[in-house]
């Protein structure tokens, strides 16, 4: 995770108390930051960032919960913000590239050097947290009295313009910089496949930026900036909400005179933003305890809620009505807010129980085999990789030219589109890690040990079995070793001798059929049959149109094989809801 360096000083001077460098390290890390420690040169406060808590990436917002956890002021600070009169237009062409955006203007701050890096550090953590490295959100910062209100976001042709990129003095066009730059490089991905890119502009057709790729020089922050304006766009309207809010929350604790801009979209919506309305949850004091395994009165958990900087009421049955501040991105369920209530009592106030109960614990059969696979590969000279459950199917189906067959375990409310199905098999993972590292010393040797999903029908032998128990499974887990080689000289013998190696050492009997199937070559692939005659893998070399897609100059091979089979070891029931 990246690293946050922090002036103490600072910090302190946010927080209006003294404290020590200790008290520092031991609150902070009671708040559930990850300190590192206090640098012995440079005096600064070193914190593993978190993901999931981005308000805490600066000094205002670690001031701004220490505040409430010290008891210095508690409760929910109130964020009401005048309205700057100026909007934001989005023109019509944008639904499929970034369509969404958000504006804030900032005035009345000295963005003196050490402002201006702390903003450029907190703009560069969010874009790595909340953005997801630019892909969910990405923020653009002006110097306000360069540019002339109203805006225009709209789509613009690759060489639709010029602009001089910030950093440069040559005016380019959208293409050129993708090309040529070195943000435009090592963000291009972001806008593959588009015909169109997004544009900022104001009134008189100025270019402010093109997200999410870089600003304009003209309009760059100096130290002599007083005002600002900011925007945050990207293909989802949560993302781009939560970051716009903690941008707004860090300046209005800075002092600055933060106002509101109206977003206008085609369809005649308008939106306000940023969005700064607290959102209302319920928690019973019975789920804390179930939970926590303390029991606390509504009045305790309410005013333990109003240190985490919560606004909470208890209702007349009990229950305790939270106001969650627009900021807070990571709470998403009450078990989010439980984990504060325990924060904010204290871990360290817990009393630890020795269990009632010891149960013995043993590895499954599959894993051990699974131990055995891995000292297998290693010892061939493959490296492991772990890739994501949760796929897609561009990435499981389309990228790879294979077909679905309609036995995917979709997700009911997907996080983000990248992840909107389980994966049906692991060769996927192989070739983006090789994509990944395209530039990197050949041969390259990889593998993966995992579980592949698929839906069960009636008929299914499995399914009889586990209705027969009355149990209601729908899908199957399937544990399964792929393997990839990436190298000039990469061909099918070479797989087929790793495979029948692996085989020799885990005393498998295996057999090889010519077979032609995605993503391999016709005639330069098979499947792979164990001693019962069953089909349990396939190998082969891929096929160049599969490589072009992932951007590989090298020849590749694949192979993937189903352990359980092999080993005789039934599959796992997942029963989905």
């Amino acid at each position: 995770m990246p690293v946050v360096s922090i002036s103490p000083d600072l910090l302190l001077q946010m927080l209006g108390r003294n404290l020590t460098d200790e008290e520092l390290l031991q609150f902070l890390g009671e708040l559930g930051c990850d300190v590192e420690g206090i640098d012995a040169q440079t005096g600064a406060l070193r914190i593993n960032l978190l993901p999931a808590r981005p308000d805490l990436f600066d000094f205002c917002g670690l001031a701004r919960s220490l505040k409430g956890y010290l008891g210095i002021e508690t409760g929910p600070l109130e964020y009401q913000f005048s309205d700057s009169g100026i909007k934001v237009i989005v023109q019509p062409g944008l639904e499929t590239v970034r369509e969404f955006i958000s504006a804030v203007v900032v005035r009345g701050l000295k963005f003196d050097k050490q402002l201006v890096g702390m903003i450029m550090d907190l703009q560069e953590n969010l874009h790595w947290g909340l953005g997801r490295d630019r892909r969910r959100a990405s923020i653009g910062i002006y110097d306000l009295n360069t540019v002339i209100p109203d805006f225009n976001y709209q789509p613009v042709s690759p060489d639709g313009t010029r602009f001089v990129p910030l950093g440069d003095t040559v005016a380019r066009t959208p293409a050129e910089i993708l090309k040529t730059h070195p943000k435009g490089q090592a963000y291009q991905h972001l806008l593959k496949n588009c015909s169109v890119y997004p544009l900022l502009t104001d009134a008189l057709g100025q270019v402010l930026s093109m997200p999410p790729i870089i600003n304009s020089e003209q309009t760059r922050v100096t130290e002599k900036t007083t005002d600002v304006f900011i925007d945050v766009t990207g293909p989802e309207p949560w993302a781009v909400k939560k970051t716009l809010a903690v941008i707004a929350a860090v300046f209005s604790d800075l002092g600055a005179r933060v106002e509101t801009v109206t977003v206008e979209y085609p369809d005649h919506r308008r939106n306000r933003t940023p969005e700064m309305t607290p959102e209302t949850m319920l928690l019973d004091p019975v789920e804390v305890e179930r939970v926590i395994g303390i029991k606390l009165s509504p009045a305790e958990i309410t005013e333990i809620l109003k240190k985490m900087r919560y606004g909470a009421v208890t209702l007349a049955d009990g229950k305790v009505e939270v106001q969650v501040p627009a900021y807070r991105s990571d709470v998403l369920h009450t078990r989010d807010l439980i984990e504060d209530v325990a924060i904010g009592y204290g871990y360290h106030n817990l009393t630890p129980q020795i269990m009632h109960t010891v149960t013995p614990s043993q590895p499954l059969p599959l894993e051990e085999k699974c131990d055995l696979c891995r000292r297998v590969m290693t010892g061939l000279g493959f490296i492991e990789i772990m890739s994501l459950t949760l796929s897609s199917p561009e990435a499981q189906f389309e990228r790879l030219g294979i077909q679905d067959d309609r036995l995917t375990v979709v997700l009911e409310n997907p996080i983000s589109v990248e992840q909107r199905i389980l994966r049906r098999h692991l060769l996927s993972g192989i070739m983006e890690t090789f994509s990944i590292n395209a530039t990197q010393p050949l041969p390259q040797k990889l593998f993966e040990i995992g579980d592949v999903f698929q839906l069960l029908l009636e008929t299914d032998e499995i399914a009889k079995q586990a209705w027969q128990l009355q149990s209601t499974p729908k899908a199957r887990a399937l544990r399964r070793l792929s393997l990839g080689i990436a190298d000039s000289r990469a061909g099918f013998a070479e797989v087929r001798a790793v495979i029948e190696a692996l085989a020799r050492e885990l005393d498998w009997s295996l057999q090889f059929s010519p077979d032609d199937r995605p993503p391999f070559i016709a005639g330069r692939s098979a499947v792979i049959i164990n001693a019962s005659g069953e089909n349990v893998g396939v190998c082969g070399e891929v096929h160049p149109e599969v490589l072009m897609r992932f951007g590989l100059l090298v020849p590749v091979v694949l192979a993937e094989v189903e352990i359980g089979k092999l080993f005789g070891v039934l599959d796992a029931l997942s029963p989905l809801r």
